[in-house]
């Protein structure tokens, strides 16, 4: 089984949870000035390290399109291996929660991944990362901490972030506006994943300060931050859907038929209809919900509401705008929600 494919806590508003931790080898330069042979030389030394370790080791210039696809489906690469060359290595566990990449944007980037909001991945991260600093001659500064040719990832060299749908916060004319601000309180930010990903409520709450905090710190400030980003949109959730059920009833029942069976479909229509299924949903799952649910006859589960997302999303991420609009790719999109929502027929 896969990560995407558990249920995750909160996961009727966290999609997932993110952490990534980068290091760097003392006295190889930073990716961007490398050459050929500092290339092969962290290869080498990761290689050495990442002996006897369960994962698959994936060489960047030999792997074919069957691999690439699954590597996108499993959200280890998330952009078309936008980063991936010849000189890059990725090493990856039997669920594709644990990552370890070579020689992309740092030397070394261990990432772990989990559905729903769970802040375990850093530990997960962090223990792992441990590992191999325990096994290479890593960059570190008593002043600075862990050192990264990227000033954003000097510091801890960890970053956290939760991707979240909000369309109940988004609904209010200033809810972006006060979650982005809440965030800054918390040394945290709010940025939409990729272009008009906020006309469906799709936000990053990432981590955005590495120098003069503590890995603890962070986490902690990143706990109360989303516990409260989570609180709030139920909270609007249930207002909406409560002050005119009968309409947002038919919402989530459109929206559900749409995904069903509709041939052609494009991704802010299908991330739309889901953020309409997400507000229902809340509502009908609590305790104030004043229909029968016997009244409906589908059932959409958030594990299935979040694996679409998550797949939307992916593309949106890694395909050029012009490729989602065209036909053939709007009824093969169709047809891929179609074999989702069949798991919960």
């Amino acid at each position: 089984m896969r990560w995407y494919e558990n249920e995750g806590k909160d996961s009727d508003v966290v999609i997932m949870t993110t952490a990534v931790v980068s290091r760097s080898l003392n006295g190889t330069p930073f990716v961007p000035k490398m050459k050929k042979q500092d290339f092969d030389h962290v290869k080498e030394e990761v290689d050495s390290a990442m002996k006897g370790l369960p994962m698959e080791r994936l060489e960047g210039g030999n792997i074919d399109l069957t691999k690439m696809e699954q590597l996108m489906r499993d959200r280890v690469l998330m952009t078309e291996g936008a980063e991936l060359s010849e000189n890059s290595v990725i090493y990856t566990d039997e669920e594709s929660s644990l990552n370890v990449f070579v020689n992309f944007s740092e030397h070394i980037s261990v990432e772990a991944r989990s559905a729903g909001f769970d802040l375990g991945v850093t530990d997960r991260a962090e223990k792992f990362a441990s590992v191999l600093e325990s096994k290479l001659d890593v960059s570190f500064s008593e002043k600075y901490g862990f050192l990264n040719s990227n000033l954003v990832d000097t510091g801890t060299g960890l970053r956290i972030f939760a991707m979240v749908c909000i369309p109940g916060i988004c609904r209010n004319e200033r809810g972006v506006e006060v979650v982005s601000k809440r965030c800054q309180q918390y040394d945290w930010k709010l940025a939409a994943p990729f272009k008009r990903a906020g006309a469906a409520g799709i936000f990053f709450i990432l981590s955005d300060a590495m120098l003069g905090v503590s890995e603890k710190e962070m986490m902690e400030n990143g706990r109360q931050l989303i516990r409260e980003i989570i609180d709030l949109e139920r909270r609007c959730r249930l207002e909406i859907a409560g002050g005119n059920t009968a309409m947002h009833e038919d919402l989530y029942a459109r929206a559900y038929g749409t995904l069903k069976f509709a041939t052609v479909q494009q991704p802010l229509e299908i991330l739309t209809n889901l953020s309409n299924i997400r507000i229902f949903k809340n509502y009908l799952e609590s305790d104030q919900a004043k229909v029968e649910t016997e009244d409906l006859p589908f059932k959409i589960s958030w594990k299935t509401i979040n694996i679409i997302t998550g797949e939307i999303c992916r593309e949106c991420m890694g395909d050029r705008p012009r490729n989602r609009a065209i036909p053939a790719a709007n009824k093969k999109r169709a047809r891929t929600v179609k074999e989702f929502l069949k798991g919960d027929d």
